[in-house]
């Protein structure tokens, strides 16, 4: 899978539609930083373009201030040494949100990357993915977020904290008939 500016703006888009939901009203719009990168926050994830689209909405001038991503980025990747994750395929994840609608356990909607290493929403894990095909995936633990690095520009996405009797191994990709055939044949 290949970058495309169509697919990033419906990522950006829904993350937009989700802020929208339970966010303040700063989170609602893209924004540009400092460096001209287009930035779209929900408050679980941020991403920044470094070539902005038209196709997602702009904040207004004069509505807000901005959050200050810089100093996110930098609180993040300042939590100790950064460890590159093993990324899963799009396909891989994909496969795991459809079996999670099928079954229900305490580890459904997680995507856990093994012992130590941080549990993300599997949703938010996607849209990374969906919007840089080309992500390599870095953290420096279980309570630290994960940060996205990508050609096309970068993103955040915050862990889950999770408690009780779950495995933190990484699970086990289950296959629909349908994702098994576009995965495998040739």
């Amino acid at each position: 899978m290949k970058y495309s500016e169509k697919t990033a703006a419906a990522v950006l888009n829904g993350v937009l539609k989700e802020a929208r939901k339970h966010a303040r009203e700063a989170l609602w719009y893209s924004w540009r930083d400092a460096e001209g990168r287009q930035c779209v926050v929900d408050g679980f994830r941020a991403f920044r373009l470094a070539a902005p689209l038209a196709a997602v909405e702009d904040m207004p001038e004069n509505f807000a201030t901005p959050v200050d991503l810089a100093r996110v980025y930098a609180e993040a990747e300042n939590g100790g040494d950064m460890r590159e994750l093993d990324a899963p395929k799009l396909a891989d994840v994909e496969a795991l949100i459809a079996f999670d609608r099928q079954c229900s356990s305490r580890e459904r909607g997680l995507y856990m990357f093994g012992p130590g290493l941080p549990v993300l929403n599997v949703k938010y894990l996607r849209d990374a993915l969906k919007l840089f095909p080309d992500a390599r995936l870095y953290s420096c633990g279980a309570l630290c977020g994960v940060i996205v690095k990508s050609a096309h520009g970068d993103g955040l996405i915050l862990p889950v904290r999770v408690s009780g009797p779950i495995s933190y191994k990484r699970r086990k990709i289950i296959y629909n008939l349908a994702t098994f055939a576009a995965r495998f044949t040739v």
